[in-house]
C-alpha cells in the first residue's frame, strides 16, 4: 500500500531491527499546499502492521492503520507524525502477539521503552496521542495481564504530560480507540491513566 500524496516519502525516518522484525519508530513528514507552522505529534499505537521503508531499494510501503492515522493528523495540520507502539513486532493480525506471551521481550523489543521515553521527554511534540485499542484478538488472561502492564508502563513514562485519545474510549472505557478506525475530523480528549495504579 502506498503512502498518501501528502507524505514526503523521501524524508521518512524509520528504525528497524530487521533480525527480530521489530520497528521501534516511524517518523512521517507531511506536506501542504500552503505554509503551515511546524507541529509534531507522537502517536502511541499497538504494534506495527506493514509500514516499512528501504531507501536503498526505493521501497516505501504503508498500511491501513498508518494511512488512517496520518490522514487524521493531516486534517489537524500537523507537519510530522512519529509513531511508536506498545509492541514492536510486525504482525498484521494482532492475535499473533499471543504466540509470544511467555517470551514478551520478543514482541516488546528490548529498547522500545527507551525510545518512547526519549520522545516523550524531548518536549518536541505539540501532542501525545494514544490509539492502541483493546486487547489483541483471542487474548487469554496472561496476554490481558501483559497488555495491561504495557499500558501501565506507557502511562508511567507519560506521567506529568498531557496525553490525548481520539473520539472515544472503547470496551467499557478501558482503551483508547484504535488508530485504524479513527474518524477524520473527530475531536481529541484528554486521556486519564487507568492501569498505572493497578499494576505493582
Amino acid at each position: 500500500m502506498d503512502f498518501p500524496y501528502f507524505v514526503d516519502t523521501k524524508n521518512i525516518k524509520i528504525l528497524l531491527d530487521e533480525e527480530n522484525d521489530f520497528r521501534y519508530f516511524l517518523s512521517i513528514p507531511l506536506i501542504y499546499d500552503i505554509a503551515v507552522p511546524p507541529k509534531k505529534v507522537l502517536a502511541i499505537l499497538k504494534n506495527p502492521s506493514k509500514a516499512k521503508i528501504d531507501i536503498r531499494n526505493n521501497l516505501y510501503e504503508s498500511d491501513h492503520t498508518v494511512n488512517r492515522v496520518i490522514s487524521y493528523f493531516f486534517d489537524q495540520k500537523f507537519t510530522e507524525v512519529v509513531i511508536v507502539n506498545l509492541f514492536t513486532k510486525y504482525f498484521t493480525e494482532s492475535n499473533r502477539l499471543n504466540d509470544y506471551v511467555h517470551k514478551p521481550i520478543k514482541i516488546i523489543g528490548k529498547d522500545n521503552d527507551a525510545y518512547i521515553k526519549k520522545f516523550i521527554q524531548s518536549n518536541d511534540f505539540e501532542r501525545i496521542v494514544v490509539g492502541w485499542g483493546g486487547f489483541p484478538k483471542g487474548s487469554g488472561n496472561e496476554m490481558k495481564n501483559l497488555y495491561r502492564e504495557r499500558i501501565s508502563k506507557i502511562e508511567e513514562i507519560c506521567k506529568g504530560k498531557k496525553v490525548y485519545y481520539v473520539e472515544r474510549m472503547v470496551e467499557g472505557g478501558l482503551f483508547p480507540k484504535h488508530g485504524m478506525v479513527w474518524t477524520i475530523g473527530a475531536a481529541m480528549f484528554e486521556y486519564k491513566p487507568i492501569f498505572n495504579a493497578l499494576i505493582g
